[in-house]
């Protein structure tokens, strides 16, 4: 399992290791919506944008990506999606590998 490192900064850019490949990160916050998105890519190509950061669900599920599942887990309030401060502290996002639940 790996946490995926997020703050609440509105717009956060950083790269991460996953699976041995190096991945570009932009984590947004929608002002108007309050909801936060992520993108990724590797080597200066978009795989994804615009993902969602919603409880419940495999956020990465419907995309070819060969990282694992991705959850978003508010420990505080797990019926809450994360909150325009809660991104990193309450809120955060986790990376599970095929065998792990």
């Amino acid at each position: 399992m790996i946490e995926i490192p997020l703050s609440s900064k509105p717009e956060q850019l950083f790269s991460i290791i996953i699976k041995e490949v190096k991945y570009d990160v932009r984590v947004v916050l929608n002002s108007r919506t309050g909801i936060w998105s992520i993108a990724l890519a590797n080597q200066n190509t978009d795989l994804v944008n615009g993902i969602s950061l919603l409880l419940g669900i495999d956020i990465f599920e419907q995309h070819n990506l060969d990282i694992g599942r991705g959850y978003v887990i508010n420990l505080e309030d797990s019926n809450k999606d994360p909150s325009k401060t809660g991104l990193g502290t309450s809120s955060k996002l986790f990376i599970l590998d095929e065998g792990e639940a």
